[in-house]
């Protein structure tokens, strides 16, 4: 077992600025996919009504988090994970790490969503990501080698957003085509994985890798679009089983205006853990 992810979008956005609606959903989303992570979890929200964005990630059960936050945020966008440490900190074991106090500041910032800032709002984005990279010491050792970069936490997750933020990069439209983005990203992240990233304009994508181990699903019907590690958390927010299906090994998902989807590369149909 190894965390658990999700992304919500309401197609028709909010009309009201207090309202908290993909909150709410993640927080049920999330309770779907407790049992893949129970170290900590986190969710980020777009507001497309306002064009602005917010987070909040603690350690703990989902219950405990999303009733310690005092202020749901509103939006109709957001994306979410639960972490299963394997790397950084939690790799110690997590009773463990949960016993040393000096430990649980750098767990918090070892939990997702990761958030790099951008002043282009393209290239601005919150990530959640499950699985683990295989090559993350040597992404890692390319950032500080070849860009002097200093790392934070000992996580797979990190050299990951660096890396996405260099595809963005290499994208010189204001926006970027995210086809190219995860093309690159699946040629240079290796080991199998699920992300999910939404940038600061309020546009979702969720990328399977090519070995397809780790399970992702997906829904949609008129009102919402929905991705989740498991089909029970899709359930849970009331998608029935013929509005249901896995995101095929190799597939991109985008979420703009309208869900649109490419087969970046030709995969696997296995679906494990």
């Amino acid at each position: 077992m190894d965390c658990g992810i999700a992304a919500i979008v309401f197609k028709r956005g909010i009309s009201e600025e207090k309202d908290a609606r993909a909150y709410n959903a993640m927080n049920r989303l999330l309770q779907g996919v407790q049992h893949r992570g129970p170290l900590g979890c986190g969710v980020s929200v777009h507001n497309t009504l306002r064009g602005t964005g917010s987070y909040h990630k603690e350690l703990g059960l989902v219950s405990q988090v999303f009733d310690s936050n005092n202020n749901p945020m509103e939006g109709d966008r957001a994306i979410g994970m639960t972490r299963y440490g394997t790397t950084g900190e939690a790799s110690e074991g997590t009773k463990i790490v949960l016993n040393k106090k000096e430990k649980r500041d750098k767990l918090l910032e070892e939990q997702q969503p990761f958030h790099h800032r951008d002043p282009n709002p393209w290239r601005d984005f919150s990530l959640v990501f499950n699985g683990q990279l295989t090559n993350h010491n040597e992404l890692r050792d390319y950032f500080k080698r070849e860009h002097h970069y200093e790392f934070l936490t000992g996580t797979d997750t990190e050299p990951l957003m660096h890396l996405l933020a260099e595809e963005l990069r290499k994208n010189t439209t204001d926006n970027p085509n995210l086809i190219d983005v995860f093309s690159d990203i699946s040629r240079r992240a290796k080991g199998c994985y699920n992300i999910a990233f939404m940038d600061r304009r309020g546009r979702v994508a969720v990328f399977r890798d090519k070995n397809g181990f780790r399970p992702l699903s997906y829904a949609e019907n008129e009102n919402i679009f929905a991705i989740a590690s498991e089909t029970i958390a899709l359930r849970k927010i009331g998608f029935k089983n013929n509005e249901m299906q896995f995101v095929n090994a190799g597939e991109l998902l985008v979420y703009d205006d309208k869900l649109k989807k490419f087969q970046l590369e030709t995969g696997n149909k296995r679906c494990w853990c």
